[in-house]
């Protein structure tokens, strides 16, 4: 490990998750799960001993940001080998489609891996791939999430979160004809804030009819998409206060209707760790801390539980991977204060 990881405020913290997500949530191939516990299968949503393309990414990033080859290059091949199907990463084991926000967390790993690790080949892999995504995941110059390799379809629509700002901003350096799709989507998203008064993000806008959904607002979409915006410095300043105040007063909760009502008081690990993430983004240091604080309201630190580290309950035994990966990457992002 390097110095500066075990040189970092939070490295014992982070260490218990990563050793809970290698030792508890990884498979024998290295595989992250989708849940600790091992509830029924069910079709329509990955659990268990399944893999999805996103938990992937994210531990990747983890690996990069923690200076881990090894253990990066084990999860590269994994995605080769089990969640290629020629020529896109589909968005779990055994299925046909992909989905954009989770391939793009990949180029988007593969290209801080040629820096980090000095590898040019995982430079070439990310233009590679991103050339792939050219091909399936654009219809008529826009952005869409998925793209099915066995009917050759795509959707009509783009969910704003899985536009990843500071990968097109990087992709356009290289190929200036990712810059109109960067610049198209950028418009598309911006168009989506809902109000002063409320705001955040709409889900998704469909193409054929030119309209955003209705529908009531994921508070992990619009963190993602507040996330994204203030990687490229366009957070706007409403849509911090609004994320300051709910951190402060412990009331960030995991949806809301388009006029801002509470639909539930679920609150998640995730949505505190992409806040803490939003807050090393935009380089405020007291804000970081504070959700750190909030995520790790949920963290099991009873050292005799085998959960030990997980954020999760340890009396059901759920935990999920989301969290889990989430968590590391809002721990990870303290570096951004180190430099």
């Amino acid at each position: 490990l390097s110095v500066m990881f075990l040189a970092s405020p939070h490295s014992k913290q982070l260490k218990a998750t990563q050793l809970f997500v290698e030792k508890k949530l990884s498979r024998s191939d290295y595989g992250i799960k989708t849940t600790y516990h091992l509830p029924p299968t069910n079709h329509e949503y990955a659990t268990g001993e399944e893999v999805l393309s996103e938990s992937m990414g994210l531990m990747m990033l983890h690996y990069v940001y923690t200076q881990n080859k090894a253990s990066f290059e084990r999860l590269r091949l994994f995605c080769e080998e089990r969640l290629k199907n020629d020529p896109i990463y589909v968005y779990r084991e055994g299925f046909s489609t992909n989905a954009l926000i989770d391939d793009l967390r990949i180029v988007e790993a593969l290209f801080l891996a040629a820096e980090t690790f000095d590898n040019p080949l995982y430079q070439k892999q990310a233009l590679d791939y991103a050339n792939v995504l050219y091909e399936t995941n654009l219809s008529d110059g826009h952005l869409v999430d998925f793209y099915d390799i066995q009917y050759h379809n795509r959707n009509n629509f783009l969910t704003l979160c899985y536009a990843n700002f500071k990968l097109l901003t990087k992709l356009s350096t290289y190929d200036s004809r990712w810059y109109e799709i960067l610049e198209a989507t950028k418009a598309i998203v911006k168009s989506g804030y809902i109000s002063d008064s409320f705001p955040l993000y709409r889900n998704n806008f469909n193409y054929d009819s030119h309209t955003y959904n209705e529908d009531s607002i994921h508070i992990i979409h619009s963190l993602k998409t507040l996330f994204h915006l203030a990687q490229i410095n366009d957070l706007p300043v409403a849509s911090l206060d609004w994320l300051k105040q709910r951190v402060a007063d412990g009331t960030l909760y995991g949806s809301y209707s388009t006029t801002g009502e509470v639909l539930t008081d679920i609150q998640s690990t995730a949505a505190y760790a992409l806040a803490a993430r939003i807050a090393a983004a935009i380089n405020d240091h007291s804000f970081y801390e504070q959700c750190i604080q909030r995520m790790e309201q949920y963290k099991i630190t009873d050292q005799s539980s085998e959960m030990y580290g997980a954020f999760g309950n340890a009396e059901t035994g759920e935990a999920y991977s989301f969290d889990q990966l989430s968590a590391l990457l809002a721990y990870d992002a303290q570096k951004a204060f180190h430099k």
